[in-house]
């Protein structure tokens, strides 16, 4: 997001390949280009025909539609959707989004995720570890999955660590379908 401070933390990044019920160890949206105006255009439109230049995209990963429920735990929501338009190769992106719905701000907010032995996971450095009070800001975070086995679906437990009021605190929640990758 325009303006953004990327925290200097050193990276989140985790692999686990572990055992996930043992333990916790798409549809692509694209925005249309505007079309020329028409000959039938109004003659009183002194801008007709003046556009702005279409804007590039910012990425070619786009979220899509749906999200799904992550952790929704004492006021903290985690919502995960999957980006561009699913499965590509062996690989695909999600991004979480994380929300503080209660009044008091949130520090040290650590998201955490498993999957199971089918797949890997690779969770990039997060868009802050401060969360606002009554959802005046988000955390984003984007995790790349790779597929070692097509035998399995994708299923995901997740895990956040955060302070608040001084004390640390810890949330649980598990995903069992990730619309745009059925």
């Amino acid at each position: 997001m325009g303006g953004s401070a990327v925290p200097t933390m050193p990276p989140t990044n985790s692999i686990v390949d572990g055992n996930l019920l043992g333990a916790l160890s798409s549809v692509s949206v694209s925005n249309p280009i505007p079309s020329a105006a028409s000959s039938t255009a109004d003659p009183f439109d002194l801008l007709a025909g003046f556009t702005a230049p279409a804007a590039a995209p910012v990425a070619s990963v786009t979220p899509a539609a749906e999200r799904v429920v992550a952790l929704n735990s004492s006021g903290i929501e985690a919502h995960i959707m999957v980006l561009g338009g699913g499965w590509s190769g062996d690989t695909v992106q999600l991004q979480v989004e994380i929300t503080n719905n209660t009044p008091v701000q949130v520090q040290d907010f650590a998201f955490q995720a498993a999957v199971t032995k089918a797949f890997t996971i690779e969770l990039q450095t997060p868009s802050s570890t401060t969360l606002e009070p009554m959802g005046g800001s988000v955390i984003t975070q984007v995790i790349k999955i790779t597929r070692t086995s097509r035998a399995q679906q994708l299923r995901m437990r997740t895990r956040a660590l955060y302070t608040s009021k001084g004390q640390q605190h810890k949330i649980q929640g598990e995903v069992n379908r990730f619309p745009g990758l059925d």
